[in-house]
C-alpha cells in the first residue's frame, strides 16, 4: 500500500526538483543527419546544422488530445531525417507532411523516419490515437486492472456516494461506455447500458490534487462494490 504523510519526506523531494530542470533535454535528440522527436509537448528547438539553422515549433495538447503539429522554419532548404518516437502501446498512428499522408514505416515501439528535403514552412502532424485500455498491476494479478489512456493512468473519483460500477470485461465495450465529459478535457463519464446515472468521473491521475480520494486499481472479478454490506 502506498502511504503519503506530510511529516516524512523521501529523497524524491529533492531529486524531483532536479529532474524537472532536466525534462526539456528529453524532448529532442539529434545526430549529424537526423532530428529525433521523443516527447510530444509544446516546445521550440533551434538545431544548428552545418548547412544552416533549423527551428522547430511544436504545438500540441497531447496527451489530452491525439495530435501534435510541428512547424519547420529554416533559412534554406535542407535534407535530413525527422524521426518520431512511436509509443510501444500505440496503434494506428498516422503522420502527415503538409496535410498529406507520409510514406513512412510506422511501428509501435520504434522510430518512424521521414527522410526528405525540407523547406521553411513545412508542417508535420502526428496523430496518436488514445483509446482507453486496461493495464494489469502485474503478471500475477492479470484481472486487477487500472484504466490507461495513452501514456496516462486514469483514476475514478472516490468521494462519491454511489456503488463502484462493474467495468466491462473487454476494452471495446469500455470505450463505448466511457463518454468524454463536456466540461473537462480528458475526463470521462460512465454511461452504463441500463441507464443508471453515474456521478463519479474517470480522470487523469496527473490532474488530481492533494487529499483527493481516488481509486486506481480495480479487480474486475470483485465488481461492482456496493455501498452497504
Amino acid at each position: 500500500m502506498k502511504v503519503h504523510t506530510r511529516n516524512q519526506f523521501t529523497c524524491c523531494s529533492g531529486t524531483y526538483i532536479q529532474n524537472i530542470a532536466d525534462f526539456h533535454n528529453l524532448i529532442y535528440y539529434h545526430d549529424d543527419s537526423s532530428l529525433y522527436v521523443c516527447l510530444y509537448v509544446p516546445s521550440e528547438l533551434t538545431w544548428k546544422r552545418a548547412d544552416g539553422q533549423v527551428k522547430v515549433t511544436q504545438d500540441t495538447k497531447y496527451p489530452e488530445e491525439e495530435t501534435s503539429k510541428l512547424l519547420l522554419t529554416m533559412n534554406r532548404s535542407s535534407r535530413f531525417g525527422l524521426n518520431f518516437r512511436i509509443p510501444e502501446w500505440s496503434r494506428d498512428v498516422t503522420i502527415k507532411v503538409n496535410g498529406i499522408a507520409a510514406e513512412a514505416r510506422i511501428q509501435a515501439g520504434t522510430w518512424a523516419k521521414l527522410e526528405r528535403t525540407w523547406n521553411s514552412g513545412d508542417t508535420v502532424e502526428i496523430r496518436i490515437p488514445l483509446p482507453l485500455r486496461y493495464q494489469a498491476v502485474d503478471a500475477q494479478h492479470p484481472r486487477r486492472m487500472a484504466i490507461v489512456r495513452g501514456p496516462v493512468t486514469m483514476v475514478i473519483d472516490g468521494l462519491v456516494h454511489e456503488p463502484v460500477y462493474k467495468l466491462p470485461d473487454n476494452e471495446e465495450e469500455l470505450n463505448k461506455l466511457m463518454v468524454p465529459d463536456d466540461q473537462e478535457p480528458a475526463v470521462f463519464r460512465y454511461v452504463p447500458r441500463d441507464g443508471t446515472n453515474v456521478m463519479s468521473r474517470l480522470r487523469p491521475f496527473y490532474a488530481i490534487g492533494p487529499d483527493y480520494y481516488y481509486r486506481m486499481y480495480l479487480d474486475l472479478d470483485q465488481l461492482p462494490i456496493v455501498l452497504w454490506s
